[in-house]
């Protein structure tokens, strides 16, 4: 089982100030805006092309959003 070496934990999101996008691993990432709003999103490619899925701002929990981007992947391998 992989031990999840370079994921984001709570403690850090909730201290990210950086803008930019932060790597949480498997496509998703949290977005910090120039304000400091933060929103999550998921990164997918699809016929060649990589698509931008947002799963929603700083509120969901991060355990929710990691079996969110699990089913996203399922969802993207069936549509491939």
């Amino acid at each position: 089982m992989a031990r999840g070496f370079g994921k984001l934990t709570v403690k850090k999101v909730e201290h990210l100030s950086r803008r930019g996008m932060h790597a949480d691993g498997g496509g998703l990432y949290l977005q910090v805006a120039e304000g400091g709003s933060k929103n999550w999103l998921f990164r997918y490619k699809l016929h060649g092309r990589t698509h931008w899925h947002g799963l929603g701002s700083l509120s969901a929990t991060l355990a929710a959003l990691r079996r969110n981007r699990a089913a996203c992947n399922r969802q993207q391998a069936g549509a491939a």
